[in-house]
């Protein structure tokens, strides 16, 4: 079937009157979401085995090796220091703008999601985000 020039634009016009943009606040929520789910993959603290040579070195202080032999996680540490001043440290704000990343792999996000708002680096990511990732809201 033939359409015409003037009736695909028309189509069109139809489509992105269908198709309504994300608020900042579903935004918002769908972040939280996220940052939720990961922070439930990542309830733990990371654990390596320290090789013994490193241990025995007399190049590190003594305290960096009782650290590092130790068991305990950093939130140990914290818990057990009382003048700690880590969880009250305030930054001044950036004066640079925040930088964005591609959602799908995590190269530079220089283009934009008209749909949801969310950063992407190429075609092929674009394509990946519109099939898969999109908080694509019809009316």
């Amino acid at each position: 079937m033939f359409v015409t020039p003037i009736e695909h634009a028309v189509q069109k016009r139809k489509k992105q009157k269908q198709r309504s943009v994300v608020d900042p606040v579903t935004r918002e929520r769908q972040l939280k979401r996220n940052l939720a789910d990961l922070e439930k993959d990542n309830f733990s603290d990371i654990r390596f085995e320290i090789p013994k040579d490193l241990l025995q070195r007399r190049v590190l202080p003594i305290s960096v090796r009782r650290i590092l032999s130790s068991r305990k996680t950093f939130v140990n540490y914290l818990d057990e220091t009382p003048n700690s001043r880590y969880n009250t440290c305030v930054a001044k704000p950036s004066y640079k703008p925040p930088r964005k990343f591609c959602n799908v792999c995590g190269y530079w996000g220089k283009y934009a999601c008209q749909n949801c708002g969310t950063s992407y680096c190429s075609k092929g990511c674009e394509v990946i985000h519109s099939e898969t990732r999109c908080m694509k809201v019809y009316a």
